[in-house]
């Protein structure tokens, strides 16, 4: 059996698409929390990073618009959701979740059927072969990222753990969900972000904060 370049080529350019939404998508999330620490740019610098915040945005529009080539029908759109990568998914359910100003409108008018894309996959796909994504380890590593390196504020964080823990085995859900009504306990939170994220708090402080998160 003969397989052309062209035909290899043909296979592989939607799977490399999807990788390219995917990391737009987390350079979105992730280029704005350098761009909160002007101390640390002269001018030029912070020009370079605004240039590349453009890029970013413009290569996430582009590599969208061309995994839908444009359709706005909504069972062409489903289908094509179905598509990606669960990681992929999780990536723009997140943003969507703790940042959706910062996702271009296309990706905001399709949260409803992001939603449902990731509903199926747990209810259908993934969890139904074993593979449980996110796992609790995964649930954890992402609550820790957004708190030691996401911009996100202490209500978004809680939020997002909150909806991570939205399955029948969870124990953690309804505690979290008090959480974003005790307003203290918001602000306490808030602090202790500001101390665990900014490059310049000493290694004992940084800890200590740690330590009451």
């Amino acid at each position: 059996m003969n397989i052309s370049i062209e035909d290899i080529e043909k296979k592989i350019q939607p799977w490399l698409n999807a990788q390219r939404i995917g990391i737009a998508v987390y350079g979105v999330m992730t280029v704005p929390q350098l761009l909160r620490l002007p101390a640390q740019y002269d001018s030029q610098k912070l020009t370079k990073l605004n240039e590349l915040s453009d890029k970013i945005h413009l290569a996430l529009n582009t590599s969208w618009q061309k995994h839908f080539n444009g359709e706005e029908d909504p069972q062409y759109q489903q289908d094509r959701l179905a598509q990606l990568p669960p990681s992929v998914l999780y990536l723009l359910d997140n943003i969507l979740s703790t940042a959706p100003k910062r996702a271009p409108e296309d990706i905001q008018n399709m949260k409803p059927l992001i939603k449902e894309a990731l509903s199926w996959l747990d209810k259908n796909g993934v969890r139904k072969k074993g593979a449980k994504i996110p796992s609790p380890l995964s649930k954890a590593q992402i609550i820790a990222y957004h708190i030691l390196d996401g911009v996100s504020s202490a209500r978004r964080v809680v939020a997002l753990s909150a909806s991570l823990g939205n399955d029948n085995n969870s124990r953690w859900q309804e505690p979290l969900e008090k959480m974003l009504e005790d307003r203290e306990g918001l602000e306490q939170l808030e602090k202790l972000l500001r101390v665990v994220r900014s490059p310049y708090t000493d290694t004992e402080s940084a800890l200590s904060a740690i330590s009451q998160l």
